[in-house]
């Protein structure tokens, strides 16, 4: 008995892994380290925000780090907390339960399903009067799970819509960042412009005496690095507007 429930264990597992991937889950962990001390005053004091597989890899680090902690302040309570996630909709609770709810529903569906087929791959062995098309119990589970797969996959559209409006505030939001980021290139740009031309007309003002002088070779030395960084910026301006419009 114990050994058909671990079996049933495993198979429900490898369901709900089936059903993350049909899904497209971008397995995430973010690993918080906090510090209670006596007076329940609480500090964090280190995160991770890792792929899953990353984090199963070097989960020794996480312990390591802990561990160090803990010698570090032996008082205190050095806690670790975990928030598993799907990348594509952020470190969002609402978000986490709907994604483990409708995996779980399709793994549901793959489940009922596998029983289907255990039940005609059975009756056709055993029973020599068995007809798919017929069979009453056969059709009322068929007609039971096509109203699940309706469900799951109904959901699963809502999923995605949400999916996708997610990221397009995401990419509206770093577009706007980047347009920011552009806007504060042109006014250092124009700043070091106006200082290019004050340090130019400064050099052209110098006395006949000083125009070969060391102090005029340094200026113009300022100058054309004051023009090369200009010349970057531009470029930095110009990739930005391209990803802007890309």
């Amino acid at each position: 008995m114990r050994q058909e429930s671990a079996d049933d264990f495993i198979q429900m597992a490898k369901d709900f892994a089936k059903a993350e991937r049909e899904l497209g889950v971008q397995k995430w962990v973010s690993i918080s380290i906090e510090r209670v001390d006596k007076n329940r005053n609480r500090e964090q004091i280190f995160t991770y925000d890792l792929p899953r597989e990353v984090y199963e890899r070097w989960e020794w680090v996480v312990n390591w780090r802990r561990a160090k902690l803990v010698c570090k302040y032996p008082k205190d309570h050095v806690n670790c907390y975990f928030s598993f996630y799907d990348k594509r909709l952020g470190n969002n609770p609402k978000f986490i339960s709907g994604l483990k709810t409708l995996a779980s529903a399709k793994a549901q569906v793959t489940k009922v399903q596998r029983k289907i087929d255990e039940y005609i791959v059975y009756n056709k062995a055993n029973n020599l009067f068995f007809d798919e098309d017929t069979d009453e119990d056969l059709l009322k589970a068929r007609e039971k799970l096509a109203i699940k797969m309706a469900n799951v996959q109904a959901a699963e559209d809502r999923l995605k819509q949400k999916i996708k409006q997610v990221k397009e505030k995401m990419n509206k939001d770093r577009r706007k960042r980047l347009e920011d980021l552009s806007e504060q290139i042109d006014i250092i740009k124009n700043e070091l412009e106006e200082i290019r031309d004050e340090e130019q007309e400064a050099r052209d003002n110098l006395p006949d005496n000083l125009q070969e002088s060391s102090k005029a070779e340094r200026m113009d030395e300022i100058i054309q690095a004051i023009e090369e960084s200009m010349e970057y910026l531009e470029q930095a301006c110009d990739g930005i507007q391209e990803a802007i419009q890309g």
